[in-house]
This record gives structure tokens, C-alpha cells and sequence, in this order.
């Protein structure tokens, strides 16, 4: 047990030791040296442990102090009264030395000032084995403490506000945890993971490297954010994926969706995996082949951390060929029942959490409503008749000291009917989504460390014109398909990892994936609303898909980071069987500097719907996707980050129909561009089906990111890049996600506990599209695209500044968030597609 940095310049100055005279020193005998080890023993037994061998009294009231709470302590050679306070501040008690010199320890008496607690664990990166020993500081203030045996701590009577906690133990690289919000009589849970360090100089490490979380299997294309950075950042409604938006690489359509394209790739090619279980869609309104949609439907006040992964991952992951975005959710309060109630563009909800068993366990559940069709309903608002409701909940419990169960349920559900303007009818779209799993963590040995996951996912999408919601007198003598698609999907998955530890400088990690996925797709088209409707056409898809993977971290010379994996994957509906090796590097040149690389091969199978309603599609071969990337990575200082990274991905076995030689199926499937205007929105699958295109993406990024240590706080991304593809007739073509260049610019100052101010400044490239053939649309009085200049035009370039101001009120037993969130404060026009009016034959070419 190391007590490095837990110093005491006078016991008078430590909130849990009174002197009741002043003028007289505090007793040797208090600083007699003593060893003490002890586990769950009970805090009465516990003071008669340490009086005992600190040959001194300590008197105290049996019904004042919890005597029967469990203490756990290990010290060797500590001075008594630091064995004493560390028992003193996990029970809330003090202890008083009377003018007579007797020791006495009572309650500790409540401050009135506003304050909480931070309570938390401290885990290894690897084998999440906890650490006993961490010193923890609340940083620029004198709240400390030193984690238990058992990896724990508890600071109590923080003053609210936001602070910087420091974590640092003998022999692990020490770790500055940002953005930790202390709220009016809340426990505010901070669970962090330290990484062993193997530098011979160590000193220098703390100086660069604490504030950022390094993952040693993921070297490159990786950042790593926490709730408060998702929560606070402007233009975003508190969402996730609006936040991924603003980091190189990405690029999106428009602001009205969620889609993320990962490095000139399609949206469909990134993935969502929360607490060990593959989620297939975290936001409200789901999209076609993509896991994108319209608005967040994930709590960012659950969020513990994020780990996103735009290239070159390691093997753990699968199925996916350009982007996974790992979520962390935190646990429930395994001490008291607390309670949260919000309101914002996402909706109007609450969060519940408390303990179950006594703290060995806990639950935590939120669900939120929208409320825009009620404001529409009542005039105030002009708006889409949008009604959805999400929730999610997790349960905790400790079976054991090394085995651990937790349950999470995810759930997304909502109508969407959009007004008619004129003559254009938008789409009604109905979604159920529903996740539910179960995760079984277990240390079996302090080097042998396993998570299994066992889920169950459904999806219910109903989309199309509306039959019986379109204006009948409007559309009597149309000949125009109406029509109805429902897309039903469900996947039982199974998720096993395990972690051996065979030394500091050798790892392995291996484990499976099992898949159940089944979809029916219903598809129902007539002509006239005179017309008797034809019965569903029903296309059906089912597969079994098992992974396996294995990778080695290896460690050397102390400088060099090495991960070597193989990962196989074989799907039962095509019989096909994918081999995908994966190596990447990183060299620590010095504290300040490293280099990092790596090169991996990817794959991915077509979207369930196409599998289902185009024949002969199970028989393709998966896309392909290999990744090279080479990277360095900087600090600027202690709290800034420089990285600057290089990517090809080379792309096979792409899908493209031969009825339509040069779309790409993955991105027509959700671009904005069309064959008519009166293609189904959002829902494009082709007739026919080859696996024929190529594509090349290549690029160069810039993040610098700083995190808030005294008031300042922000990132700046920048990328350039190039994303084209081959059709079946060998010519070249952007691809629809093709922006060139993006930047980002988010910053926020916080000059104190209870103002904060931001802003996000985005500028992006426009992306390629077809135009319209006016004369030819003219002439058959419907959309045609002038495929001569197949995606050769471009959209004005996007550009767009949001401004966001938070204030903060801690009341003595509560807190008040109210933050105002204007987006595109200068009104631009950013382009979403244009299309053919043909009532307006003066200026045919309409504009959203």
C-alpha cells in the first residue's frame, strides 16, 4: 500500500480532526506508527484495532456512528492518524480532541454551505483488476483521498462546481479526469482506469499525458470524449451522434439528420455498440442502410465515456467497414435514490437511480417524450406531427466480489406525418426499436478478465406515402405510386471477450460473436386511390454469423506498442467465409511525441432489405474494405493534444445494379439524389444486384483538442479528402460523400462555477450530385437526371455557427441547468438537394 502524496502539514487543518484547544499540540500518540489490515470489518471493531495498537483511547456513542458499516484497510508503517482519517472519511464521521485530551469520535456535523460528493472506482486499463493504494485530489482544492482496498473511494462535502480530479499510484501512468460536476447533496460517480507505466522516466509522463485516455489496441483513428463534453456541445441537442459530426473525417448531408460518413464512406459502414450489446440505431426516425437518423434518443447524461473509432480498429470489432462509436454507460447511485428532470429539444423526461441490496447493486432508468406535436397541435409552432418516446434502462449487481451482471434495455419508438405543401406529399414514417441484453464481467484471476453479452434487438419500421392521410381531392386523378414498405428485423447476438495479462509487456485478447438476424420485408404498391389494394409482397432474409478473433499486444523496448490480430467471420445465408488480419504500432519517441500506424483489412455484409427483396443477393461477396493509416500524435502542453493522421481505404466487391450501371447502391440507397422525383424517399433498394464496384477513399486530418483544466476548452479539426469509385462500365465517379475538405472550430470559456459560453463553427465542401434535365423533365412533366454529368456538379458549400450559453443554480438540497442553443446564428442556406417543380415552368429547379 503506497501512500505517495497523502501528507498532512498540521491535523488542525484536516476537516476530520478538531482540535478543541488550540493552544496545545495534538497528541503523539496519534502519530505513532502502526500497520493495519483489515477487511469488511465493522467500524466499531475497526477503532479498537487501531486504538489498540496506537496505544491510545478512542471513545465514541454506539447509537451516533454507524459501527456496524464494513471498513476495509491495509496500511504498513503509516503514521496512526492517517489510518484514523482514511476510516474517518468513508463513515462521515470526526474525530474530537476535548481540552482534557480525551479522543472522541462523533458524526460528522452536516456544512450548510452547497456541496456533494464524488465517489468512484479505480480499475486497470487491461484486466479491470481494481487498485487499492490511488491517491485521488480534487484539484486546486483540499479535498483528497486514497482509494480502499476493494479500488474504492468517497470525498465528501465537496463544494459544487466543476473541478479536475487527479488519480496517481506508484508503477501507473497518472490520469487527470476533466469536467467532473459536483451538484447540491448528489454523488457524482467518476469510475476510471489506470494504465501501468513502463517509461524509466516517469516524471515527464504526468506532465504531457494524463489528461487523454490512451487505448494501447487502438493506436490510431480513435477519440475518446466524456458525457459532460456530448452534453455541453453546442448545435447539438445534447446528442451524440450531432457531437461525432464535428470530428475529422466526418461529414454529413444536412442538420437535419444524424448520418455519419466516415472518411468519404457510406453512413451504413459505421456502427453502435453500448455496454458490450451492438445497438443498430441510437437516434429517433432510423434511415435506410445507414444508423443514422433525426435526433438523438440516447441520454447523454448516462454516457461514462466514448470511444470513437473512424479506422483501423482492432479485431475486437467486426462487421463494420469504416467507423464503430463504443458508448460506456455508467451505473446507477449504489447509495441513495436521486432524481433529474429535464427539457429540451429532445423532449420532456426524467432520470431515476438508486441502489438495490444495500449498494450491491444498482438501477437506473430515463425515458423522455417529444412535445413538438402538442406544440403544433396548439398553434405555437408550425412543425412535422413528430411524436416518439425513448428510454433506456440499466441494473447492476455484484454477485461476488469478481463477478459482476448487468441488464440494459434501449428503446426507440415514434410516429412521423409531414405536412402537405401543395402538390409534394412527404413520407409518414412508424418505428419500434427495441434492445434488450444482459452482460455477465467476471475476473476470473487478477490477470484473467472476460465480458459476455447475450442480447435480443427488434426493429418495426413502417414507412411510405400514407395511404388514407394524402389529399384525396388533390391527388383523385393521379396516376402516381403510392405505396407502403414495412421493414421488420430482430437479431439475437451473443458477445464474448476475454483479457489475459501474461505480463506488463505481453497481452492477449480473444473471444466470439453470434448472430441470429432475420428480416421480412413487406412491400405494398397501387396506383390510384380507386384501385383495390393488392395484398403485401413479403421477401424474407435469415442468416447465422460467427466471428472469431484473437489479438496480441506486445509491448518493447519499453517504447514500441504493438497489436497483431486475426479475425474470421462466416455468414450461413452466402456461405461466405472472410479472413481479416489487422496490425497496428505506436513508437514513443519521447513523452510529447509518438508515432503510430497500422493497416487492416474489413468487412461488411449488405443491408438486411437487400438481402431479403433483391434475388440472388446472399450470393455476393461481402464489401471489402483495407485501411492503412499512418499518424503522430503531439502535446502541446499538459491539456492539448495534436494529432495529425494520413488514411487510404481501398474498397471491393461494392453493390451496384446492372438496370443502373453507375449508382452505387449503399450510397443511393440514402443520398439525395434520385432517378424521379417520385422515387420512394428514403427507401431505394434496386431490383437487381451485382457486387462489381471498387472504390479508393484517401486523406489527411488535423485534430487539436484541449481540455478544460482552468476556463478555456475546445477542438479544431480540419481534413482533406478524396473518395471516388469505379461502376460496371469502368468509369470513375465521386461518391455521394465526396466533401473534399471539412472544418471544425468548437470552443467554450467558463469563467466560473455557474456560467459557461461555447460556440462550433462548421465549414464543409459540397458534396457531388446529378442534375436535372430540365428540357427532358419538361417534356415528360416528371424528374429526369442528366446522367452526362452523373454526380460531376456540386452543392454550395455548408457552412453554419452555433452559439450555446449554460447557467447553473445550486440550491442547498438541488441543482438547475438552463442553457439557451441558437443554431445557425447567421440564417445560411445550406443546400439539401435540388429538385424538378413542373408547376413552375419559369424557374423549374426548386431548392431545399
Amino acid at each position: 500500500f503506497i501512500c505517495s502524496g497523502f501528507l498532512f502539514s498540521d491535523a488542525n487543518d484536516s476537516p476530520n480532526i478538531i482540535n478543541r484547544d488550540k493552544n496545545k499540540e495534538i497528541p503523539e500518540s496519534l502519530y505513532s506508527i502502526i500497520s493495519v489490515d483489515l477487511d469488511n470489518v465493522p467500524l466499531d471493531k475497526t477503532l479498537l484495532v487501531i486504538a489498540k495498537k496506537g496505544k491510545f483511547k478512542l471513545n465514541f456513542n454506539r447509537k451516533d456512528i454507524p459501527v456496524k458499516k464494513k471498513i476495509s484497510v491495509k496500511m504498513d508503517n503509516a503514521p496512526a492518524i492517517k489510518v484514523l482519517k482514511k476510516v474517518l472519511i468513508d463513515t462521515d464521521t470526526e474525530l474530537v480532541i476535548t481540552k482534557s485530551g480525551l479522543f472522541a469520535v462523533i458524526p460528522k456535523k452536516k456544512k450548510k454551505s452547497r456541496s456533494g460528493t464524488i465517489s468512484g472506482n479505480v480499475s486497470e486499463s487491461y484486466n479491470n483488476r481494481r487498485i487499492p493504494g490511488v491517491y485521488i485530489e480534487v484539484m486546486n482544492t483540499k479535498y483528497s483521498t486514497i482509494s480502499d482496498t476493494k479500488g474504492e473511494f468517497k470525498i465528501y462535502n465537496a463544494r459544487v462546481g466543476s473541478y479536475n480530479v487527479k488519480f496517481s499510484a506508484d508503477g501507473f501512468k497518472t490520469l487527470v479526469k476533466t469536467d467532473v460536476i459536483i451538484r447540491s447533496k448528489r454523488i457524482t460517480f467518476v469510475n476510471v482506469k489506470l494504465e501501468l507505466q513502463l517509461m524509466e522516466i516517469k516524471e515527464t509522463v504526468e506532465v504531457t499525458g494524463s489528461y487523454f485516455h490512451t487505448d494501447e489496441k487502438n493506436p490510431v483513428s480513435v477519440v475518446n470524449l466524456s458525457a459532460e463534453e456530448v452534453r455541453r456541445a453546442p448545435g447539438t441537442g445534447g446528442g451524440l451522434s450531432r457531437m461525432l459530426k464535428t470530428l475529422p473525417g466526418v461529414t454529413t448531408s444536412a442538420d437535419e439528420d444524424t448520418d455519419l460518413a466516415i472518411r468519404g464512406g457510406s453512413p451504413y459502414e459505421s456502427g453502435y455498440i453500448i455496454d458490450n450489446i451492438e445497438i443498430s440505431h441510437i437516434d429517433h426516425l432510423p434511415h435506410l442502410a445507414s444508423s443514422g437518423g433525426n435526433y438523438s434518443g440516447l441520454n447523454a447524461d448516462l454516457i461514462q465515456n466514448v470511444a470513437f473509432y473512424t479506422g483501423g480498429f482492432s479485431s475486437n470489432y467486426g462487421g463494420y467497414l469504416s467507423a464503430i462509436t463504443d458508448i460506456l454507460l455508467r451505473e446507477g447511485n449504489r447509495s441513495e435514490f436521486d432524481g433529474e428532470l429535464s427539457i429540451d429539444m429532445a423532449g420532456a423526461g426524467f432520470i431515476f437511480e438508486g441502489p438495490i441490496s444495500k449498494g450491491r447493486g444498482s438501477w437506473l432508468i430515463t425515458f423522455r417524450k417529444s412535445y413538438l406535436q402538442f406544440l403544433n397541435n396548439i398553434g405555437f409552432l408550425e412543425t412535422p406531427d413528430i411524436n416518439s418516446l425513448d428510454g433506456q434502462v440499466k441494473m447492476n449487481y455484484d454477485i461476488s466480489p469478481t463477478q459482476k451482471i448487468s441488464l440494459l434495455y434501449f428503446h426507440l419508438s415514434g410516429t412521423s406525418n409531414e405536412h402537405d405543401t401543395g402538390r409534394r406529399v412527404k413520407d409518414m414514417h412508424n418505428y419500434a426499436h427495441h434492445t434488450i441484453g444482459i452482460n455477465w464481467i467476471s475476473r476470473w484471476s487478477q490477470n484473467f478478465f472476460s465480458n459476455t453479452s447475450l442480447a435480443f434487438s427488434s426493429l418495426n419500421d413502417l414507412i411510405g406515402e400514407g395511404y388514407g392521410i394524402v389529399n384525396v381531392e388533390t391527388w383523385e386523378n393521379s396516376t402516381i405510386d403510392i405505396w407502403d414498405v414495412k421493414d421488420l428485423a430482430s437479431r439475437i447476438s451473443l458477445r464474448n471477450s476475454n483479457y489475459l495479462v501474461l505480463n506488463n509487456q505481453n497481452k492477449l485478447e480473444f473471444g466470439l460473436q453470434m448472430k441470429k438476424e432475420s428480416n421480412k420485408l413487406k412491400e405494398n404498391i397501387y396506383v390510384s386511390f380507386d384501385s383495390t389494394l393488392p395484398q403485401w409482397n413479403i421477401y424474407k432474409y435469415n442468416t447465422t454469423k460467427v466471428g472469431l478473433f484473437f489479438s496480441y499486444i506486445g509491448t518493447f523496448f519499453k517504447r514500441l506498442t504493438t497489436t497483431i490480430g486475426l479475425r474470421g467471420d462466416y455468414s450461413s445465408a452466402s456461405d461466405n467465409f472472410n479472413l481479416a488480419p489487422r496490425f497496428s504500432l505506436n513508437y514513443e519517441i519521447n513523452p510529447r511525441l509518438s508515432l503510430g500506424g497500422g493497416v487492416g483489412v474489413f468487412y461488411q455484409t449488405l443491408p438486411m432489405a437487400f438481402l431479403a427483396y433483391i434475388p440472388g443477393a446472399t450470393g455476393l461477396k461481402d464489401m471489402k474494405a483495407t485501411h492503412y493509416t499512418l499518424g503522430m500524435e503531439l502535446f502541446l502542453g499538459r491539456d492539448t493534444k495534436l494529432t495529425l493522421e494520413g488514411y487510404i481505404k481501398d474498397y471491393k466487391h461494392l453493390p451496384i445494379s446492372p438496370d443502373n450501371r453507375m449508382s452505387l447502391a449503399i450510397d443511393y440507397a440514402l443520398g439525395r439524389f434520385r432517378s424521379n422525383f417520385w422515387t420512394p424517399v428514403g427507401y431505394r433498394v434496386p431490383k437487381t444486384l451485382t457486387d462489381g464496384g471498387s472504390g479508393c477513399s484517401r486523406g489527411i486530418e488535423l485534430l487539436i483538442q484541449k481540455k478544460l483544466v482552468k476556463n478555456f476548452y475546445g477542438f479544431f479539426s480540419a481534413s482533406y479528402f478524396r473518395s471516388r469509385y469505379k461502376d460496371l462500365n469502368g468509369d470513375l465517379h465521386n461518391r455521394v460523400y465526396d466533401n473534399r475538405f471539412t472544418l471544425n472550430l468548437s470552443c467554450g470559456y467558463k469563467p466560473n462555477r455557474f456560467w459557461e459560453f461555447s460556440a462550433k463553427w462548421s465549414w464543409l465542401g459540397g458534396s457531388p450530385y446529378t442534375p436535372v434535365d430540365v428540357e427532358a423533365s419538361h417534356q415528360a412533366d416528371y424528374w429526369i437526371l442528366d446522367y452526362s454529368r452523373f454526380l460531376q456538379e456540386r452543392y454550395p458549400t455548408y457552412s453554419t455557427l452555433n452559439i450555446r450559453v449554460d447557467k447553473r443554480f445550486y440550491f442547498r438540497g438541488s441543482s438547475l441547468t438552463i442553457y439557451v442553443d441558437i443554431w445557425n446564428v447567421f440564417d445560411n442556406k445550406n443546400f439539401l438537394y435540388y429538385w424538378y417543380d413542373p408547376w413552375n415552368e419559369a424557374n423549374p429547379i426548386g431548392e431545399t
